[in-house]
């Protein structure tokens, strides 16, 4: 059996999956998250890390007003 052979029930390192996440596809991931909670704003923030994307957080009192964090451009911009 060839040695990088996936086999069923084997599970790949967090490192190996998190440098294949970072590989460029050609699919941006760029959700918008609209709500105020902090634990799924780190976890939208973290996908869009990992995966180089945008992510857009607003709430339903700043509709129209939002935050956009850019991890390929790399930075932050309020809009308004």
């Amino acid at each position: 059996m060839h040695q990088n052979a996936r086999l069923p029930g084997r599970r790949e390192s967090s490192g190996a999956a998190t440098e294949a996440a970072r590989e460029p596809r050609g699919i941006l991931i760029a959700p918008l998250m609209l709500a105020s909670d902090y634990g799924l704003f780190n976890f939208i923030q973290k996908v869009a890390e990992i995966c180089r994307g945008k992510v857009n957080f607003t709430t339903a009192h700043t509709l129209g007003r939002y935050l956009r964090m850019d991890y390929m451009q790399k930075r932050v911009k309020q809009i308004h």
